[in-house]
């Protein structure tokens, strides 16, 4: 399968958050610039939700997470969807290392809990009320309208119309059609 990255170069908001993401991550202070980035991605934020796919609005939360000292609310909100993403992505790459078919994950785990650690137990797949709840968690913590409620729901979206075809994801779309 090939790997579809979205090059830089081949877009005009990309080009340019490009150089301020790259510029924040070497810590080029004099380069970069925090509230001129959140002032580009503000002024911008209906085109780039639509034309960068969401490792570039996961790269922006990022950034804003990255700099929460100075964003404050919208820093911890913007790491909230990072986390929330990784979640996702770990689980995906989770089963794609084992190998195991969703139909064996859902029959398995479906009614059926397991002690993790110190009273962590495994997702109940039948109801996903962890998912159900912490996705409504995290739209009621997001101002609507804002830059990152914004790329919360466009990354929420995406989830839905995803080929990969997971309980998790099912359980998210479940959330999505509840909004």
């Amino acid at each position: 399968m090939k790997i579809e990255l979205q090059d830089p170069s081949s877009n005009e908001h990309l080009k340019i958050l490009h150089k301020m993401i790259v510029a924040d991550r070497n810590s080029h202070r004099m380069i970069f610039n925090i509230f001129d980035f959140k002032r580009y991605v503000e002024k911008n934020i209906d085109e780039i939700c639509e034309q960068l796919n969401t490792r570039w609005l996961v790269s922006i939360c990022d950034t804003y997470a990255g700099n929460c000292l100075y964003l404050g609310k919208e820093g911890s909100e913007a790491m909230s969807i990072v986390v929330f993403v990784n979640m996702i992505k770990l689980w995906d790459t989770d089963l794609k290392t084992r190998g195991e078919q969703q139909d064996d994950l859902v029959d398995k785990y479906c009614g059926h809990q397991e002690v993790l650690w110190d009273g962590i137990i495994t997702y109940d797949l039948r109801d996903g009320d962890m998912i159900v709840n912490m996705v409504g968690r995290l739209r009621k913590s997001m101002e609507e309208g804002s830059v990152c409620s914004k790329i919360f729901e466009t990354i929420l979206g995406r989830i839905d119309s995803s080929k990969s075809n997971n309980a998790l994801k099912a359980l998210v779309k479940q959330q999505i059609e509840k909004r």
